[in-house]
């Protein structure tokens, strides 16, 4: 990990809890988990598993590659780095039996092992500003001209879009291409929460929300935006919570990309 990642993880990552998968592949360039394990150290009364965590973080942060958020729970976001030298992670677990599942699974050699920490957040104070983020951009987007919203509409049923994916909570398969009738069949109201997504995201992704964003009010300090390329966001720069709404949605807004 560079520096920034460093402090990334020592700044927001949960004390005593982590997941580490053993990935083998299904392809030449594709890979799978073939077994999990959790570790969680309740309390300072746990020397044992305190001991595993720790030495796990200490490895993470060593060899640690490509720290980034790759999925969610219902309770936490999740940041994950590989280890891709998978013999020196063996030599250094391969004796503790809490992880004798990802050595033992018998599906093959692992490719890599991902190593997921629960970043550290305020989940409690999550709803309230939710709910006040909706709150201004529902009164915002009434205010739209028509031609502004025409422009939108355009945007989502003919742009650009990721395609699809899988629901990281319900785990089921979807295609953006069903979803494009949205906005011509909900109002703008209901268009804007059901497009409301969250995220923990740091400054060099948020930066270029910023370009062409005029600030319509704010939550407990820090403002909410509306960008004419198409969504309103709000970031706390202290926790890194992100709520983004896409007028475009599901394609991307203007100059997304660019």
């Amino acid at each position: 990990m560079n520096e920034s990642e460093k402090k990334r993880f020592n700044d927001r990552v949960c004390v005593g809890q982590v997941r580490i998968s053993a990935d083998v592949y299904i392809t030449s360039g594709m890979s799978e988990s073939a077994a999990e394990v959790e570790i969680k150290v309740p309390n300072e009364d746990y020397q044992k598993e305190l001991e595993l965590y720790e030495r796990i973080c200490d490895f993470a942060l060593l060899h640690g590659e490509d720290l980034q958020g790759l999925f969610q729970t219902r309770s936490y976001y999740y940041m994950s780095c590989f280890i891709r030298n998978t013999d020196a992670f063996k030599q250094v677990f391969g004796e503790y039996d809490a992880l004798k599942p990802l050595f033992n699974h018998a599906k093959g050699d692992a490719a890599e092992f991902l190593i997921s920490f629960p970043e550290r957040s305020n989940y409690e104070a999550q709803e309230p500003v939710k709910d006040a983020f909706l709150k201004l951009i529902k009164n915002h987007v009434k205010t739209l001209d028509e031609i502004t919203w025409h422009s939108f509409e355009n945007r989502a049923l003919t742009g650009e879009t990721e395609g699809g994916g899988i629901d990281l909570i319900t785990k089921e398969s979807f295609d953006f291409e069903d979803e494009r009738d949205k906005i011509t069949t909900l109002s703008r109201e209901d268009f804007v929460q059901y497009t409301l997504s969250s995220a923990f995201e740091v400054d060099y992704y948020t930066t270029p929300l910023f370009k062409g964003a005029e600030a319509i009010g704010e939550i407990d300090g820090f403002r909410v935006f509306y960008n004419s390329r198409g969504f309103y966001f709000y970031w706390n720069e202290d926790t890194e919570f992100l709520l983004e709404s896409w007028l475009t949605y599901p394609s991307y807004p203007y100059g997304w990309l660019s």
